[in-house]
């Protein structure tokens, strides 16, 4: 296709028009779109990268090593994200679909600060799978949630004070009981964190380093 069909079917993911499956299958099939969101990126995140210092390698190359995982919130979101930012940055008016941003919103609103997990097939197959169909409103579902979520992941007498992304163990389709963490002291470089199956006590450590 060329340049001009190419940014139609862009547009057709960014407004909800087609679903990611849809467009990912037309992006690995044509050169046309790839060209253009991948020399987009470049034109944008080089830059940034040598300024800031920071490593940069094109999202292309990145997702082209692995499948995409549709039933993810954020690999989709992403994703949409990639499209939006190309007609943003091109100053095209427009309206934008939101269904994989409001999704993954909505994961991020019902979690605490202090679980802020990664494993959404627990928190989509446990928590949001199982809101009863009777509640309508969208404060009604995070409240919800929120209730079931303090059930499932349990903690002694304070949740954990992660110092980088939360690690809740989740065993045998069972999140674990956080019971404490080591004391943070100015020489260390690590904090352990002790949890353990109300079953069978059987301890687990997670470990993170500053």
């Amino acid at each position: 296709m060329d340049k001009r069909e190419a940014i139609e079917v862009m547009k057709a993911f960014a407004s909800g028009h087609i679903t990611a499956e849809v467009f990912w299958e037309k992006f690995k099939a044509d050169e046309t779109i790839k060209d253009i969101l991948v020399k987009d990126e470049e034109k944008w995140e080089i830059p940034i990268a040598l300024e800031s210092g920071r490593t940069w390698s094109s999202w292309a190359s990145h997702i082209h090593g692995s499948p995409m995982n549709f039933q993810s919130y954020r690999e989709t979101e992403h994703l949409h994200w990639i499209v939006r930012k190309y007609i943003m940055r091109n100053h095209m008016p427009f309206k934008f679909g939101t269904f994989y941003t409001d999704r993954l919103m909505f994961l991020m609103d019902i979690q605490p600060s202090w679980l802020d997990i990664d494993d959404e097939e627990f928190l989509k197959n446990e928590i949001i799978n199982k809101i009863p169909v009777d509640i309508a409103t969208k404060k009604e579902r995070i409240n919800w949630c929120r209730n079931k979520i303090k059930e499932c992941f349990r903690y002694d007498k304070s949740p954990p004070r992660w110092i980088q992304n939360a690690e809740w163990p989740i065993v045998n389709g069972k999140p674990l009981v956080f019971k404490r963490q080591s004391k943070e002291r100015p020489d260390d470089e690590q904090v352990d964190f002790y949890f353990y199956d109300p079953d069978t006590k059987q301890e687990t450590v997670v470990t993170q380093f500053y």
